[in-house]
């Protein structure tokens, strides 16, 4: 089977190699060429960044978070106002709590079938099935097997199922299972890594749109002493 070509990107590159050199500056004022800088170096940023939509399937979250970071250099450069200047901020705030959405659990594995696999966790144990993450299907990288430890990255639910002290009994839920592990220190490793990779992406892009929205500055300054 042929790979699939990142032909978004392919096109993205030639587009900004082709405004760039083909665009009339002749007569172009600073503040509106920084703006075509900034359009050049977004555009194969944009083709990247749809090949890995097409290609790789990422959550809804994450691709949000990308497209968002994108556009955020894009508005800040055009347009800037008070309104823009919020934009990266907010982003380093949701990059920052990026990592506090979900907790991770570990545990060994008690019980294991075709179909759904159980966790022995401190507060009880966790049924998941097999088919909530591809890491636990048949073709997992890992060793699934009774007695094996397992982490996973998910949100834990606990109630209550029935009544009285003899009846009574806590039954465990799981929410969308975003990362699975052998180690919960693995887990750890790899949400350090996302984060900070997440910072560095809000950092590079208040860094370009701002660099173009104050490329301005300099010329109101002389214009108006």
């Amino acid at each position: 089977m042929a790979r699939p070509k990142p032909i978004a990107t392919r096109v993205a590159c030639a587009a900004a190699l082709a405004v760039f050199l083909f665009a009339s500056t002749d007569h172009i004022t600073p503040r509106h060429f920084a703006a075509l800088l900034l359009v050049c170096a977004l555009l194969p940023a944009f083709g990247v960044c749809i090949d890995w939509l097409r290609l790789e399937r990422p959550k809804g979250d994450e691709a949000f978070f990308v497209v968002a970071t994108l556009l955020g250099a894009l508005v800040v450069g055009l347009a800037p106002s008070a309104g823009s200047a919020l934009w990266h901020p907010v982003l380093l705030g949701v990059a920052l709590t990026y990592a506090l959405r979900r907790s991770i659990v570990m545990g060994p594995i008690v019980d294991l079938g075709a179909a759904h696999l159980t966790l022995a966790l401190d507060r009880g144990r966790l049924t998941v099935a097999r088919d909530a993450h591809d890491a636990l299907s048949g073709r997992s990288p890992l060793v699934l097997e009774e007695g094996a430890t397992l982490a996973l990255t998910t949100r834990i639910d606990e109630r209550e199922h029935g009544a009285g002290p003899f009846r009574s009994a806590r039954v465990l839920s799981h929410g969308p299972i975003l990362e699975v592990g052998a180690t919960g220190s693995e887990l750890r490793d790899r949400r350090r890594r996302q984060l900070w990779a997440a910072v560095g992406m809000v950092v590079v892009s208040a860094t370009l749109g701002w660099s173009v929205a104050l490329v301005h500055v300099p010329v109101v300054a002389c214009a108006h002493p």
